[in-house]
């Protein structure tokens, strides 16, 4: 259309772009930094809300200029209130303040790399794999496994023997030694390999298959998640157009409901909580040649994996870590935005955590032990894509620290903020409704706006800073990641009930309004109405609250397969 053929005569003159680029900047910046009057700066902030509506209404491809806007109010209302607004006369007042602040410079700062990774996003297509059946690269597909159930692990074996490629070996790894996956394989006609000391976990279970298999490629696949026929025909191509590529990525589709979406019933209503970063994120990431290794339904060059030595162990995610060496390696990524695989969800709340936990934990030890603002060969955008996903999962303090506020007002009279709320609205309003209009002009069909407070309010407490992250980033776990037989190290699985908050922090402090929680008539079966009762577990004495019916776990059915 119209906006297709302006985009293209203005990028294909230098002075046209530098002049539009002029055009859009001035205005701005006059608005960041110019200390305006009140009326003038309510009108102009009228007619960039204005502006950004209209071109999300009428030329939602210009998402830039409504993300260059909406950065605009955010910095504005940030100058305005580390000028303004922060309360310095009492002591309490002041570190009330100066907490506030400081989340709210994380939001700031977590808004500016989401937009630089979602802003500008890259689709790609399959390439036609036209080659004789005998010409074709060889692919190792690994399925490793360690406890999973047969009834899990059958569908995802066979679905990678029906996979459509004639030059494929599929080999399950087991660390868990059982008779019973070796005579499923045997059966079946998969590869079988043992290994007895657990070393490194997942890694350790794949660097140990590496010297036994001799593939040009290796394809990997959890062990819940079943491949599409036409897998490798869509993936492989890649690798034949461009000999510098390590890594190809697919989504991680689940055919049961996350947690969220089947405890509030919202199937129908909101996307999956990961659809964010499969169909998002990682579409952003692939425009800056730095797509994520997320563990399963992805294919990688041997040649690659091998020069950075083997998958990563030194870390609790070791799929990113991986990935991050082989970018400074100065080897190149994609990522393929269509599912072709499916596999399982977390299946309760309590498992979702544990998850996020473990992810959190992984991120913070790569920033700790191989930082990639500082990692020799990543480019600027590298850098920024790989540090910002470790400087999400920080949000656990911050938004502690904005749920918790209100109440420091309301119950010791403590002031965050020293200004008229009407003078405060005056910058406020414009910020919160162009970050909206941004988030739903960016995340269009992959998140919708108001539910990243919902998943962030139920997560918080578990994942936050003092708790999970700061051990995490500062403790020398040594060669025991992985390894529940030698790790000495803080818990990596499941929600953690110890903390320097234990029985002193707000939500404990309010939890007996509902009554003590007895964790075993949480399990499910049990139901209840969206007004029902919200804890999620207690040990040692203390109790650790969630307030949310998310925790309020409803069976599903998982046995049908499909994509």
């Amino acid at each position: 259309g119209w906006v297709d053929g302006l985009m293209r005569a203005v990028l294909a003159s230098q002075l046209r772009l530098i002049i539009l680029v002029a055009l859009c900047l001035f205005p701005l910046i006059t608005y960041i930094f110019v200390d305006l009057p009140p009326r003038a700066h309510i009108v102009l902030s009228m007619l960039l809300v204005a502006a950004g509506l209209l071109v999300a209404a009428k030329a939602p491809k210009l998402r830039l200029v409504i993300v260059f806007i909406s950065l605009s109010a955010s910095l504005r209302y940030v100058l305005y209130r580390g000028t303004e607004t922060l309360a310095m006369q009492d002591p309490g007042d002041i570190i009330v303040s100066l907490l506030l602040y400081g989340a709210e410079l994380y939001a700031l700062i977590t808004m500016i790399g989401g937009y630089f990774q979602t802003a500008i996003v890259r689709r790609n297509r399959p390439l036609p794999l036209d080659l004789p059946p005998d010409e074709l690269p060889s692919v190792d597909v690994y399925i490793p496994t360690y406890n999973e159930d047969l009834h899990v692990l059958r569908p995802t074996i066979l679905g990678a023997l029906a996979m459509d490629y004639s030059n494929k070996k599929v080999v399950v790894l087991d660390d868990g030694c059982r008779e019973e996956v070796a005579e499923l394989c045997s059966r079946v006609g998969a590869h079988y390999i043992a290994r007895e000391d657990s070393f490194g976990a997942k890694a350790g279970n794949i660097n140990n298959a590496l010297p036994q298999t001799n593939g040009a490629l290796v394809a990997f696949f959890d062990a819940d998640h079943v491949p599409v026929r036409g897998f490798l025909k869509a993936t492989v191509g890649f690798f034949l157009e461009n000999d510098r590529l390590s890594l190809v990525q697919t989504p991680h589709h689940f055919y049961n409901s996350d947690p969220f979406v089947r405890n509030l019933h919202m199937g129908a209503v909101i996307p999956p909580e990961q659809h964010l970063f499969y169909h998002g994120i990682q579409l952003g990431n692939d425009f800056w040649n730095s797509a994520f290794f997320c563990g399963s339904c992805a294919v990688i060059r041997r040649q690659a994996l091998e020069e950075v030595g083997g998958v990563s162990h030194e870390t609790v995610t070791e799929d990113a870590h991986t990935a991050l060496q082989m970018h400074a390696n100065g080897w190149d990524s994609l990522y393929l935005d269509i599912p072709l695989a499916a596999g399982l969800a977390t299946e309760t709340y309590a498992a979702h955590i544990g998850q996020r936990i473990r992810w959190a934990r992984g991120m913070a030890q790569i920033v700790r032990m191989d930082n990639p603002l500082l990692k020799p060969g990543l480019s600027l955008a590298q850098r920024v894509n790989y540090f910002n996903a470790a400087w999400h999962f920080f949000f656990g303090l911050p938004r502690m620290i904005f749920v918790t506020t209100p109440a420091l007002y309301i119950l010791f009279n403590l002031h965050p903020v020293n200004a008229d709320v009407r003078e405060v609205l005056v910058y406020a309003i414009p910020h919160l409704v162009l970050v909206g209009l941004a988030s739903v002009t960016v995340n269009r069909n992959v998140r919708h706006s108001l539910w990243p407070e919902v998943y962030e309010i139920a997560k918080h407490y578990e994942l936050r800073a003092t708790d999970t992250l700061a051990p995490a980033a500062f403790y020398n776990w040594g060669n025991s990641i992985g390894d529940p037989s030698t790790s000495t190290g803080f818990a990596m699985f499941g929600p953690s009930p110890h903390s320097v908050w234990d029985g002193q922090d707000l939500i404990d402090m309010i939890g007996p309004l509902w009554g003590e929680a007895d964790e075993a008539k949480l399990q499910p079966p049990w139901d209840t109405t969206l007004g029902g009762a919200i804890g999620i577990h207690g040990e040692g004495g203390s109790s650790d609250w969630t307030l949310g019916c998310i925790a309020v776990e409803n069976n599903e059915i998982e046995e049908l397969w499909g994509v």
